[in-house]
């Protein structure tokens, strides 16, 4: 696959398939085989074609442009001074889930608690789309600008719901974001560049 929007779309597909894969939740949550039924429902609405895997040797066939293979892996000497400032991304995120979490626990409204539920998997969600970004292979330009693009679109939703929930701390938050939003966006333009 090569090609920012031949990614994008893959990406839209995948967003897709977890959406409905949570539309099915509610209809199959606590039964026995619960994953099988969901994802035998979806394979029959959404001409899903899913691949189960049942150990490490499948899923490796499956993902070859992986390397599984720990012996090629640099020994972790314990000087982190070189890691880019860009992987503390993830951990200004978190902060915000962790702020997200700690106002879920201590509010006693149904619609606020709502509200910091999404906070919180939308934190989730964003941390993961700008870990995958920091962590695809530098040679693939098209899949980090997909992903650069996707991890935008993220953070201004997160700030969104932040927005919406209208608290006294939240523009602590919305600057966190604004932080985060910035450096995407270098990162962006230096891989638009080359």
């Amino acid at each position: 696959m090569n090609g920012e929007f031949q990614y994008e779309k893959e990406i839209r597909l995948d967003e897709e398939r977890i959406a409905r894969y949570f539309d099915n939740i509610p209809l199959f949550i606590d039964l026995p085989g619960e994953n099988e039924a969901i994802l035998e429902r979806i394979g029959k609405v959404g001409n899903e074609k899913f691949q189960k895997c049942s150990s490490i040797e499948q899923l490796r066939n499956l993902s070859q442009m992986w390397n599984f293979d720990e012996a090629d892996e640099p020994e972790d000497d314990g000087d982190h001074t070189e890691i880019s400032a860009d992987y503390e991304l993830p951990e200004l995120l978190d902060r915000i889930a962790v702020w997200g979490a700690e106002k879920f626990a201590l509010c006693d409204e149904f619609e606020l608690n709502c509200k910091y539920l999404g906070i919180i998997c939308q934190c989730g969600k964003t941390i993961a789309r700008v870990s995958d970004m920091l962590l695809s292979p530098d040679e693939d330009v098209s899949l980090k600008i997909a992903l650069a693009k996707r991890s935008l679109r993220d953070v201004s939703d997160l700030a969104g719901m932040i927005i919406a929930v209208e608290t006294s701390d939240a523009e602590a938050k919305l600057d966190i974001l604004q932080i985060i939003r910035k450096k995407v966006l270098e990162i962006l333009f230096e891989f638009e560049k080359n």
